[in-house]
């Protein structure tokens, strides 16, 4: 019987059906090993090395190697696309890890002639791929935009697998360092104009998809992935680009630099000017989108381009505005205030709000992780419109799933049927609760953050009200099953770490420290007498004598001890808040104090919080002590 074999590809050379050893040896070996020696060893390629110290920092020699060995193997990436295949996801892993390691205002001082070699030809190959993309995306030249022909630098796959990635990392990194003032300067600032024009036309341009489903599909799902890439631009650009007016008194601009000498210069300042809106336009856009409650399938690059574009470069140039620098010293090169970051978080928590609940809205995922930048310098009046309302749609919202789910607990015991679609669509419903509160909450940490001393100085009620409505929030989590379980769910999913939401500032805080401190906002008396509610709840004693020992508690005497040196202390606590004695000469507004009544239901609801916050830490504490 005779033996078929398979056919083998037609070539003239073997090297192109089979890898050699070599190339196995680089994908397998060289490209990991890469990845975790300069993962490992970043601080010390970034260190800055003295005259009189050199341990510890690595040389001018290192420094330059490591810039060199990236932009090498992102030039081979970019003209071998082809030949990596399945190794392409661990080469953009290795490129982001690398460009995380150069020094770049060390060799742009000492190594200029590098910087406008290697670099400059990076940025130029990185800008000539988008641009020539785009252009075959509106050509339709479907040969090149899916890689298939010999030139594959310009397909989307590269572009979104490849160039994108590494663009983000490498713009994030220069944002964290401070090095855009000295590397994206003169030629390169030409490239980066040409980069932000093809990026801000790619993500906003719905008409390059011309009718074609594959490539609106590829679009629609890179689309989040270039608007985190905008967001880094704008964080480390040196030039306000949404403020072309400006940029004539930037001294780091092109403008003032090399915009005589260069007709590449000329050409892209008068190209910007058309490219890009203004600030005001593009917040007029978003006003108009929230105001209109335009849906996210209509207009998806408001939310995916827009935001994070915008939540980067107005705290960016926020620092250099007229809120922080002296006129005096010189003119402004941005007029970024406070006022545009206060309406653009109003139209964020309002389009939050507006999608409570839809299920349809997975970009609720992301937009608190943006937001938070630009609650630096919040307006008070933020608090009863839209904070206010929002906590109470999603308080409602939880009260209404946790008495649906008491309802069908007993039914999902007793029945002898199936209940696991029954189930699902609560466990669904959940989900989306869990997504819609970590949308707003961890704006709502950073705002409480930066207004809990105004508002326990002048006893404001309605962030009193934010609290009891999040404390039912609580309360209701840490007595539902669900509840708990799709929270631990969502945050493995989405690889969200929790510190970094709760904590907007160095201090250490628990993990539920999303809850303001009403206890200080009440007095010292009503704090006192919720830690002594708190320890009786945990002796497990029912809420009737709970509300009357806590009545007890409030009407108890102060104990003064005239040997304590810190009594007047003590006295001075016990009479802030709710505690407070009027005095005979008093105005009619100081004379009103809450009846009696009142403060104890107020006692006890914060003692159920606390309760519940303890019960949770206890549990928490064992499974780590079991561990």
């Amino acid at each position: 019987m005779k033996l078929l074999k398979p056919s083998s590809n037609f070539s003239r050379r073997s090297s192109y059906k089979t890898s050699t050893k070599d190339v196995k040896f680089f994908s397998k070996v060289v490209l990991p090993l890469m990845e975790k020696y300069f993962s490992t060893n970043r601080s010390y390629f970034l260190a800055m090395s003295t005259s009189t110290n050199m341990v510890g920092a690595a040389s001018l020699k290192e420094k330059e190697m490591v810039a060199t060995l990236f932009c090498k193997l992102a030039n081979l990436m970019r003209l071998k696309i082809a030949c990596f295949g399945g190794d392409t996801q661990v080469t953009v892993k290795c490129l982001q890890v690398m460009v995380r390691c150069i020094d770049a205002k060390t060799l742009t001082k000492s190594l200029p002639e590098f910087i406008r070699t290697s670099m400059l030809t990076f940025f130029n190959n990185a800008a000539f791929d988008l641009e020539r993309c785009i252009q075959f995306l509106q050509e339709s030249r479907y040969a090149y935009i899916r890689g298939t022909h010999l030139k594959t630098a310009s397909s989307l796959n590269y572009v979104q697998m490849v160039l994108m990635p590494v663009l983000t990392s490498l713009f994030d990194h220069t944002a964290a360092y401070e090095f855009g003032q000295d590397l994206l300067l003169d030629e390169i600032q030409v490239a980066c104009y040409k980069i932000l024009a093809a990026l801000y036309q790619l993500g906003t341009d719905l008409t390059l998809d011309k009718n074609r489903k594959f490539i609106k599909i590829a679009l629609d799902r890179n689309r989040p992935s270039i608007g985190s890439c905008l967001g880094a631009f704008a964080a480390t650009f040196p030039v306000a680009f949404l403020e072309p007016m400006m940029n004539k008194q930037n001294p780091f601009s092109i403008h003032n630099r090399i915009a005589d000498q260069s007709l590449e210069a000329q050409e892209i300042i008068v190209k910007m000017e058309t490219a890009i809106p203004s600030l005001e336009e593009i917040l007029k856009e978003v006003q108009k989108f929230v105001d209109e409650a335009i849906s996210h399938d209509q207009s998806p690059h408001i939310i995916d381009i827009l935001l994070p574009m915008l939540c980067s470069y107005l705290p960016f140039w926020w620092n250099v505005g007229p809120d922080n620098v002296n006129p005096s010293e010189g003119n402004h090169v941005s007029m970024v205030t406070c006022a545009p970051m206060n309406t653009l978080l109003r139209l964020v928590l309002r389009l939050i709000m507006n999608n409570v609940g839809v299920e349809n809205s997975p970009w609720m995922t992301r937009i608190a992780g943006y937001t938070q930048q630009i609650i630096i310098n919040s307006s008070e009046e933020l608090l009863s419109e839209p904070y206010l309302p929002l906590a109470e749609k999603i308080r409602k919202r939880t009260e209404h799933m946790y008495l649906k789910e008491e309802n069908l607990r007993g039914f999902l015991k007793s029945s002898t049927e199936d209940t696991s679609q029954v189930e699902g669509q609560l466990q669904e419903e959940w989900q989306i609760l869990v997504r819609d509160i970590y949308a707003f909450y961890p704006l709502l940490i950073k705002y409480v953050d930066q207004q809990r001393n105004h508002w326990l100085k002048n006893n404001i009620v309605e962030a009193e009200d934010v609290y009891n409505h999040v404390s039912v929030i609580f309360h209701a989590w840490s007595n539902s099953q669900y509840f708990r379980r799709e929270e631990t769910n969502f945050i493995s999913q989405n690889e969200i770490d929790n510190m970094t939401l709760i904590m907007p500032t160095t201090s250490t805080r628990s993990r539920n420290a999303i809850l303001p401190e009403p206890a200080a906002a009440s007095g010292g008396k009503v704090k006192d007498s919720a830690a002594a509610v708190v320890a009786h709840s945990v002796q497990k004693v029912n809420e009737t004598e709970i509300l009357e020992f806590a009545k007890t508690q409030l009407t108890l005497p102060d104990k003064i001890d005239p040997s304590d040196a810190m009594n007047w202390q003590h006295t001075l606590y016990s009479q802030l808040g709710g505690g407070r004695t009027p005095r005979s000469n008093d105005t009619d507004d100081k004379k009103l104090v809450p009846p009696i009544d009142d403060t104890v239901e107020r006692i006890v609801a914060m003692a159920k919080v606390l309760f519940g916050l303890h019960i949770v830490l206890s549990r928490a504490a064992q499974r780590v002590y079991k561990a």
